[in-house]
Formats: C-alpha cells, structure tokens, sequence
C-alpha cells in the first residue's frame, strides 16, 4: 500500500512541475538581454514605495543563461523577483517570489543579484532605496 501512495505522489510531483513549468504562448514585452539560447526578457522595475519618482534600472549589458535542461524540454515562463536595490546601485537582497524551476529561477536570481543598477530616485533627485519587482521571461 505504500509504495502504491509512493508512485502516485511521484506522478502528482511531476504532473504539477511540467503544468507550473510549460506554457504554450506567452504575450509580454520587456526588454531582451543577452543570453545562450532562446529569448530572455526583463519587464520594467516597479515599486510600491511611494518616494520613489524613478526606479531603478540596469547600468550595464546583462547575460542570463537559459539552462540547456529548461531549454531543451521547451520550458517557458516568468520568473519574478524581489530586489531590495541600495543608493549606491547594488542589491543588497534579491529573493524569487515566483519561479519555473528546471534551473531559470536561479539563472535569473544569481544574474539580477550581481547585476550593477541606477538607483531609484525621489523627487528630489537623490538616490534613494528601494524594493522593486521585476519580472524576468524565458523564451523560446
């Protein structure tokens, strides 16, 4: 009986990987960085800090690796992340909020993570911190 409830939950897992993990046609527009296959693209930053005027953006060129193991299994999907972006341009915590797995989220994670920013700026003009949102696509 238990190895019978044992093959059902494997199945279930992956029933539940392949459905979070594929989707057939995604409509969004961002951004393209570079990358090793496939389209990656990044949404705009968003901010729900009220003393933001301007949000942060990317300063240099970004590489995101598409995974051979998502690629090759026509994985697509978002990746959204929460970046607490410092004055200085760096981020200081970048945390997946929503994934694909099969190795995108942590391509998208690490790559946001190191990436150099133009800070947020209040009105002002001085650069501030912030939490922003962003949205990462992998593509094929």
């Amino acid at each position: 009986m238990n190895q019978q409830y044992s093959r059902f939950f494997q199945f279930l897992i992956l029933v539940l990987i392949f459905n979070n993990c594929s989707s057939s046609e995604i409509a969004f527009k961002g951004t393209a960085v570079n990358s090793n296959q496939g389209t990656i693209l990044i949404s705009e930053f968003t901010t729900e800090d009220l003393n933001v005027k301007t949000v942060a953006s990317i300063k240099d060129e970004l590489f995101i690796e598409y995974p051979d193991l998502c690629y090759g299994l026509k994985n697509e999907g978002r990746v959204q992340l929460f970046m607490d972006i410092n004055k200085d341009g760096k981020s200081t915590n970048t945390k997946i909020n929503r994934g694909i797995g099969m190795g995108c989220d942590i391509a998208a994670h690490s790559a946001m993570k190191n990436a150099k920013y133009y800070p947020a700026v209040d009105a002002d003009g001085n650069p501030i911190s912030a939490i922003h949102n962003v949205t990462i696509i992998f593509k094929q």
